[in-house]
């Protein structure tokens, strides 16, 4: 199945000041397979090693010798390491000495193409003293599957390539709203996708969800030895039911304290398994100048997996009426969006979304989303349909001045001009399932 990541990657092949790679992201997001698949689509020789399973003695010596290390893994995997040779690290998380030792290839041997892999890197980096090497690599963050790409494994590239170039006919808008049902149901995570693409079967999908939480659940041991497995499960599985709502620990699980519960909140985020939307407020340029730590609304890692948290049958799915917007649907569709704006640049930066939220006056107010696009703050409300009200999109607009904002729904492209107050601006109505547009807008 084709990802996006491929083209990152064949821009990193062709630089002539390339660094070494590292791909963050959660585990099953497909971090191995998109290298395996890049290499093999691109004729490149890959020396695969697996750093649970392969030890090499030169990445753990006191001095360490670069061309020690090269020898030995010609030695070991009997090839030789060449210009059309990708050597790729997985599971690099296991050895960290060996993250902090990438910056030898850049400062040696800059001409021999290295990606790294790993899970839980912030978490086992944290734990340790071993650092990024900051300046010397480069960093992919890989998330799930998005809505174009799963339409590409389904055999649907066309309807892809124009929800991409912001094209879509109106013709195709119901059909489109079918298959971002299925993709609620699916998700974007790998395994699932191909499952389903393989098979035909949502009861597939079903299944390969039940076995990714389990293995999230198997690594909580590698978290924190100081925090009980039990508690790290219990805010885990209580975290899906506070999803876009302003984070209060206590509530999260009232019998632990809530600095206990704020490290495992932590904990989670640093695994990719939620992403963070902090309170920003939204006066000045870049947004993170006005940036709250201590507010913030939580987003899980993948629909699909939030779907088999919530036990969310197919019929269940398959019967929402987007347009009566209910609260499950309603917030199925604020995650579809998150996870797509949280890797919306491309991979180049880490998972974080922004949001707005005023409630310490008489006009409580709280904003979805705000992202920064060409030098502009534009605000995101999400709307399962078009008749959801916008107060809180008039509050901001009219407060900020700001002069474009976009509303997600069921409904197809349109424009508006907005008076609130004394301020008019542009309201885009954009269909839910083009989000992914705005990369290119």
């Amino acid at each position: 199945m084709y990802r996006y990541a491929e083209e990152f990657l064949k821009k990193w092949c062709s630089q002539k000041d390339r660094k070494p790679l590292v791909i963050r992201g959660a585990r099953q997001v497909g971090k191995s397979t998109v290298v395996r698949n890049f290499s093999k689509n691109n004729k490149y020789e890959l020396i695969e090693i697996n750093l649970e399973i392969t030890e090499l003695k030169s990445f753990q010596a006191k001095t360490f010798v670069i061309e020690d290390l090269i020898q030995e893994i010609e030695i070991k995997f009997k090839t030789q390491v060449t210009n059309k040779s990708i050597i790729f690290f997985d599971e690099i998380q296991a050895l960290p000495i060996a993250v902090e030792r990438l910056r030898y290839f850049y400062e040696k041997i800059p001409h021999v193409k290295v990606i790294a892999a790993g899970s839980l890197l912030e978490i086992i980096l944290n734990q340790s003293e071993i650092s990024f090497p900051v300046g010397r690599i480069s960093f992919y963050h890989l998330g799930p599957m998005t809505f174009t790409e799963f339409l590409m494994a389904i055999g649907q590239k066309k309807q892809a390539e124009l929800i991409l170039k912001n094209k879509v006919p109106d013709y195709l808008h119901d059909d489109l709203l079918k298959e971002l049902k299925k993709f609620y149901y699916i998700g974007g995570m790998p395994k699932a996708v191909f499952n389903y693409q393989q098979t035909n079967s949502l009861l597939a999908a079903r299944e390969t969800q039940r076995d990714i939480i389990q293995t999230y659940i198997s690594d909580f041991p590698k978290y924190n030895q100081r925090v009980k497995l039990e508690r790290i499960e219990n805010v885990f599985s209580r975290l899906s039911f506070h999803l876009g709502q302003k984070v209060i620990y206590q509530k999260v699980d009232p019998d632990y304290r809530s600095i206990e519960i704020k490290k495992i909140v932590q904990l989670l985020i640093d695994a990719r398994l939620f992403t963070p939307a902090y309170h920003v407020d939204a006066t000045r340029l870049p947004m993170k100048s006005g940036l709250d730590l201590d507010i913030l609304k939580l987003y899980h890692l993948d629909i699909g997996l939030l779907n088999y948290f919530f036990k969310t049958d197919w019929d269940d799915i398959l019967n929402f009426d987007f347009k009566t917007d209910p609260k499950m649907i309603g917030l199925l569709t604020e995650q579809f969006i998150s996870q797509h704006l949280a890797y919306n640049d491309n991979g180049l930066e880490s998972p974080e979304l922004f949001y707005w939220l005023r409630d310490k006056s008489i006009q409580k107010a709280e904003l979805d989303f705000i992202i920064q696009k060409n030098k502009k703050m534009i605000p995101i409300e999400v709307k399962s349909s078009k008749s959801g009200h916008l107060k809180s999109l008039l509050y901001f607009c009219s407060e900020k001045k700001n002069k474009h904002a976009i509303r997600f729904s069921t409904e197809f492209f349109s424009d508006e001009k907005v008076k609130h107050k004394d301020h008019i601006f542009n309201l885009s109505t954009w269909p839910i399932y083009a989000v992914e547009g705005l990369r290119n807008d």
